[in-house]
């Protein structure tokens, strides 16, 4: 189980991968990647050849609180 603690390394925030977020967040691993690609969540993709993804738990929150709102204020 991913906490507070085991999110920050050092003082520096931790990057999760795709698929540490979708446990967090209770979503699937490939719910977490349309999201990214659709530009619904904030993401750090890797120059690596497989083009990973990475995540601040942080932002990706603030980014979901802000659209929840956005949904119930209409």
């Amino acid at each position: 189980m991913l906490t507070k603690a085991t999110l920050k390394t050092n003082g520096l925030k931790k990057m999760l991968t795709s698929s540490q977020l979708a446990k967090v967040l209770g979503l699937t691993k490939n719910t977490v990647l349309k999201m990214a690609k659709g530009g619904q969540i904030p993401c750090y993709k890797l120059t690596t050849t497989r083009g990973d993804f990475r995540f601040d738990i942080d932002e990706v929150r603030d980014v979901l609180k802000t659209e929840a709102l956005k949904k119930v204020t209409k």
